[in-house]
């Protein structure tokens, strides 16, 4: 979001409609980090600066009309 990006998941099920175990984990990581971090991230915006470095941590920001995210 930061820098105006998709994500692409790739997961795609098996003829049956089932999705194997290795994605379903996949999927489970990202939602559990959604439920921490998807306010940052969902209807957000890049900010005025898309990225900053803190020490050797990449910090990305994101905006909506009430708040900045980092």
């Amino acid at each position: 979001v930061s820098k105006n990006g998709n994500l692409l998941l790739n997961i795609g099920p098996r003829p049956d409609g089932s999705i194997s175990d290795i994605q379903q984990d996949r999927l489970k990581a990202l939602g559990n980090w959604l439920k921490v971090h998807g306010e940052g991230i969902f209807d957000t915006r890049p900010w005025i600066r898309a990225a900053a470095r803190d020490g050797e941590s990449d910090v990305r920001f994101t905006r909506t009309n009430d708040a900045v995210y980092a």
